[in-house]
């Protein structure tokens, strides 16, 4: 082993390699010396360390609270934590149990004699609702109820009439909040509150008056090209957990979240099903078939799938994290929202559209397609389903021609 001189003294470098990738990768020997964290008197004994090793510490105490973090306090506990200058926020944490405990304590606290009555009613209904959309109601009921104290000065629900959501819905429409889905989730907590005998008063969400009248959005199928572009893109990541997701979506059309909460167990290869678990949006379960994308995809992902990944969900992610609807949808924008086309504005729920679509527009009934994809009524159904052109060319001529047959039929008879 020889010594070489260079801009850092005391350093002995092993041999280096031709290979470039060999080299970025060599070790060196350290000399003895002291700790870099500030107070630290400790000396770390010499040794070979990787040569991307740019600091020296004495334990994995002084590593956290190397000159590189900053000591800050606990926004709910007020515990000292080290957190990387690239971390920090207005208010940083210990753990996401601290964070997720902050962010209720600053829904629940602004509604005053109304919390405990809230809490109550958040456990009673968590089975009603996905694990997402019992954040939705949380904050439309913690929002109105704040509301209704602070700035109503109310302290009882028999003083909630119609004339204080009225004013409410105006509030959020000056705060530039348009769409009035909360009014749904209210209508059900004071549905709840009066069958619980906790109001005696009637409900003061009025029909047709609070409620918003909102124009039917368009359905939204993918083309044939659009999925073609998408799943190159995919396949070109290397990420067979996504791959399999898409195809899941694009070929049996579950919700995002549906697809995070698919289990090993729930997928039958004998029959090509997969059954989609509880919770789902409107409380049913249901199992659902697939084909040749998912078979392809379900054979490599069970070959690669970490065995070091404690739960039972079919798919983890990278750092072996179950998926939900958010990490789900993230990891598909950040694989896609480089590349051009369709890719840079993927969305999902999309291949739900896509898949209702397909199969309309090939025959499948309406009644069939609404128990096999769990919408709750034909009318949302339709919201995904588009009649292709095509499709309406072929049953016109088809149908025209059963009608010329029946006239001849009939003038034959008359003859």
């Amino acid at each position: 082993m020889s010594s070489k001189s260079g801009s850092n003294p005391g350093v002995a470098t092993l041999p280096l390699q031709k290979n470039k990738k060999a080299r970025n990768l060599s070790w060196i020997m350290r000399r003895p010396g002291p700790c870099e964290r500030a107070g630290c008197t400790k000396i770390v004994p010499g040794g070979r360390v990787s040569r991307a090793t740019k600091h020296r510490y004495c334990s994995l105490e002084c590593r956290k609270r190397g000159h590189d973090n900053r000591l800050v306090k606990c926004g709910f506990c007020g515990k000292n934590v080290f957190i990387a200058p690239w971390k920090l926020k207005e208010v940083n944490f210990c753990s996401q149990e601290h964070h997720r405990a902050y962010r209720r304590e600053m829904l629940l606290a602004p509604t005053g004699s109304y919390r405990r009555v809230i809490e109550e009613y958040l456990i009673a209904s968590k089975d009603w609702y996905a694990k997402g959309t019992l954040k939705t109601v949380q904050a439309a009921v913690t929002g109105f109820l704040a509301y209704a104290f602070q700035e109503e000065g109310m302290t009882s629900f028999e003083q909630i009439g119609p004339q204080v959501v009225s004013r409410f819905i105006r509030r959020e429409v000056e705060r530039g909040i348009k769409n009035r889905n909360y009014i749904g989730y209210l209508n059900i907590f004071f549905g709840w509150l009066r069958g619980e005998e906790r109001m005696v008063r009637v409900n003061p969400i009025v029909a047709h008056y609070h409620t918003q009248k909102i124009n039917p959005r368009a359905p939204r199928p993918y083309s044939d090209s659009d999925i073609e572009s998408i799943s190159k893109v995919l396949e070109a990541s290397g990420n067979i957990a996504l791959m399999l997701a898409f195809f899941i979506g694009l070929e049996c059309g579950p919700r995002v979240g549906e697809v995070g909460n698919i289990r090993l167990a729930d997928v039958d290869q004998a029959n090509e099903s997969i059954h989609i678990r509880l919770p789902t949006k409107n409380g049913c379960e249901r199992d659902v078939h697939y084909h040749d994308g998912v078979k392809k995809y379900l054979a490599l992902w069970l070959k690669t799938r970490s065995p070091k990944f404690a739960k039972d969900n079919l798919l983890h992610g990278e750092r072996l994290g179950v998926f939900d609807t958010s990490s789900l949808d993230a990891k598909f924008k950040s694989v896609l929202k480089s590349h051009p086309g369709p890719a840079s504005v993927f969305s999902f729920h999309r291949l739900r559209h896509t898949w209702a679509t397909r199969l309309v527009n090939n025959g499948m009934e309406l009644p069939a397609l609404q128990e096999l994809g769990g919408w709750k009524s034909l009318s949302s159904l339709q919201q995904y389903v588009k009649v292709l052109d095509s499709t309406i060319q072929r049953q016109y001529e088809a149908s025209y021609r059963k009608l010329q047959d029946q006239d001849q039929l009939q003038v034959e008879e008359t003859l």
